[in-house]
């Protein structure tokens, strides 16, 4: 797509209008301020450092340019009191879309991969590819082990979250180790983790080393689905969890963790789902204040409608760890739980940052 340029130094903007037929909608405007603070010359930017020389405190708030050309995709001005600027954007593109899925779809959507796929850059690409197109990947041949764990998850994501769970990778059974109903062998209900830090999990990753002799079933949820179905039946209640926040903790006897989110989170500036903090285990008293009774009970109208939605069957993945699959989970996404079990269970899981996890993806040029 091609572009004609048209100078407006009496707004201090570019206007970009498209050469294609049409009423506009592909044209847009581009700051001169932000053209001339974001030039990448050598004067202006390290390319060994990835950081700014020009720092947008030298910025001339009442710079103008003299002229403007668009070659391909390098756009050069030069202003009328500073050196000329060449902006050449980033060719890497916003990725997959997150595809909703339900729970008789989403087997047949993942990659088949195999823990010597993943140690190729392929294989890593389709894995995470998975994980931020659906939420969820999974691997399978791998050594029933914690040091096959961690090799894998280290291949992938490069860290391991410290957390109050350990540094490494943890192991998970019914022997309330932590003061959590994970440590238990009774029926876990649906949720997200880490609510109650101020960043939570991006990704958990979770390895069955002795399966249960009976019950034990992984359940998920890609809770967007159910976010969507709420937007479109009561825009209202999806709207109210957007924007009333409140507090999730963790607490026992050495720790006292607390965090305020809103359970439906959105992108700022695209004002797109970003991430879901659901957990109804770990929700503190606090609501956000100053908060109506009026607005109390909508919040609790609408944290009941959206969790109607999320335990509806079409949407429930149901699935059976087992030694040699590891599942990596989307924490910002998708919901999990787990049915009750008896007899011995033994599961290694850790968890990554998202950070972590999105830089991976940028340098495999997948986001």
């Amino acid at each position: 797509m091609g572009y004609n340029v048209i100078l407006k130094n009496s707004e201090q903007t570019l206007h970009l209008k498209s050469e294609l037929p049409g009423p506009g909608e592909d044209d847009f405007n581009v700051s001169l301020l932000w053209l001339r603070e974001n030039c990448r010359c050598p004067d202006c930017y390290s390319e060994l450092t990835h950081q700014r020389k020009f720092l947008a405190t030298d910025l001339n708030l009442n710079i103008t340019a003299r002229y403007v050309t668009l070659l391909g995709d390098v756009l050069t001005v030069l202003w009328d009191n500073d050196p000329q600027v060449q902006i050449q954007p980033d060719r890497a593109g916003p990725g997959e879309p997150p595809f909703l899925w339900t729970g008789a779809s989403v087997d047949g959507l993942l990659t088949r991969l195999t823990a010597a796929d993943v140690l190729l850059e392929s294989g890593t690409r389709k894995l995470l590819s998975d994980i931020f197109t659906y939420g969820v990947g999974v691997v399978d041949k791998v050594d029933p082990t914690i040091e096959a764990t961690r090799t894998l998850v280290t291949s992938v994501c490069t860290h391991i979250r410290s957390t109050l769970f350990g540094s490494d990778i943890y192991t998970l059974s019914a022997d309330l180790s932590y003061e959590d109903t994970a440590y238990t062998n009774q029926e876990l209900g649906l949720h997200t983790d880490n609510t109650y830090f101020i960043y939570p999990t991006g990704v958990q990753i979770f390895h069955c080393l002795q399966p249960a002799e009976q019950g034990g079933d992984t359940l998920l949820v890609d809770a967007f689905h159910a976010a969507s179905l709420l937007r479109s039946q009561n825009k209202q209640a999806y709207d109210t969890l957007t924007r009333m926040s409140v507090e999730f903790e963790y607490r026992d006897s050495s720790h006292y963790y607390a965090a305020r989110h809103r359970v439906l989170e959105q992108d700022e500036v695209t004002r797109q789902l970003k991430a879901v903090r659901f957990n109804l285990y770990d929700r503190s008293p606090r609501v956000q204040f100053p908060s109506s009774p009026r607005d109390v009970k909508l919040f609790y109208s609408s944290l009941q409608q959206f969790t109607r939605l999320l335990h509806s069957p079409d949407l429930c993945y149901s699935l059976k760890l087992t030694p040699g699959r590891v599942l990596f989970v989307n924490n910002w996404r998708v919901l999990h739980g787990r049915s009750s079990y008896r007899g011995q269970r033994s599961l290694a899981g850790c968890y990554v940052t998202m950070g972590n996890l999105m830089s991976r993806a940028r340098m495999l040029k997948l986001i």
